[in-house]
Order: structure tokens, then C-alpha cells, then sequence
């Protein structure tokens, strides 16, 4: 289906204003998911408050510019699934966990954005697996906390190396 440029225009809008609503994105990139998979998947996120277009990735990158999800345009790359939910939904994160695993290489996720704020793919991994945004809150913590303090302690230790060797 071809669009018209006023219809595009529409469309980017209506793209764009609803993800500066949101505080939940993923990317995904899919290969040769049908037509009653991507319905199946689009029905499971749409009934626990999310939305999923499938989108040009000139129309995406169009949508995010001028944002602060600017920064995921490098993940608009080859075909592109985009979920989004205005709040985070674990059981979103279920669903998708569980549509990945399903279709193992037909669908592959890119990125997340949580507030704003790209997520790693390995946390992504653990996040999928939390089931309610308390403890996803609670790891991030845990896990900042931990950083934190594993490089306060090789900063000592890398200290303590110079002063032994210096006296």
C-alpha cells in the first residue's frame, strides 16, 4: 500500500507524539514472520495496554528526530518491529520474552528504552525474566550499587600497588 505525503506526514506524527508519551520501547528487527504471527503478537501486546507498528525505517527515524530517543536510530536497521507502552508492563516483557523464544530467529530484539534511557542486552535479558517493576527497579539498583563499589575497589587497589611500589 502506498502512502500520499500528507499521509505520511500523519502517520510520522501519530507515531511521534506517542512516543514522547511513552516510557517503555523496544526494537525489533523480524525475517519471515506471517501475517497471522505478527497479528498474534500485535493482539498480545495491544491487550496489556501496548502498541506495535511495523514502520519504514525512514518514516522511524523521521518519528525520533529531534527527540530524546534521537540515540535509536542507529538500531532502525532492516526490517523493524516497534513496541512501545506509555508506562513499563512486565507482562509485556513477558510476552515479548516469550514471542522470542517462539520464534527463534524470526524475531530479534535490537534495543529497549526505558525512560528515555537505552538498556544493555544483557540487563535486557534479566529484565525480561523480573516480573513486576519493583524488582526491575531493585536490580538496577543492586547492579549501579555493585559497579560503583567494584570500581572504588580496584581504584584502591591500583593505588595501593603505587604506594608499595614507590616505598
Amino acid at each position: 500500500m502506498l502512502l500520499k505525503i500528507i499521509d505520511k506526514k500523519k502517520y510520522v506524527l501519530n507515531i511521534k507524539d506517542k512516543l514522547k508519551k511513552s516510557s517503555f520501547i523496544v526494537i525489533l528487527n523480524y525475517y519471515n514472520l506471517s501475517s497471522n504471527e505478527l497479528n498474534f503478537f500485535r493482539k498480545e501486546i495491544k491487550s496489556n495496554n501496548g502498541f506495535v507498528f511495523v514502520v519504514h525505517n525512514n518514516l522511524l527515524k523521521i518519528s525520533v528526530s529531534n527527540t530524546k530517543i534521537d540515540f535509536l536510530k542507529k538500531y532502525f536497521l532492516g526490517p523493524i518491529i516497534i513496541c512501545f507502552s506509555y508506562e513499563y508492563n512486565s507482562n509485556i516483557c513477558k510476552i515479548l520474552n516469550k514471542y522470542i523464544h517462539k520464534y527463534n530467529n524470526k524475531i530479534i530484539l535490537k534495543s529497549m528504552c526505558i525512560d528515555n534511557k537505552l538498556i544493555s542486552c544483557n540487563i535486557i535479558k534479566k529484565i525480561f525474566l523480573l516480573s513486576t517493576k519493583k524488582k526491575a527497579i531493585q536490580y538496577f539498583i543492586f547492579y549501579f550499587v555493585n559497579m560503583t563499589i567494584l570500581r572504588l575497589i580496584n581504584i584502591l587497589i591500583f593505588f595501593k600497588k603505587k604506594l608499595v611500589n614507590k616505598g
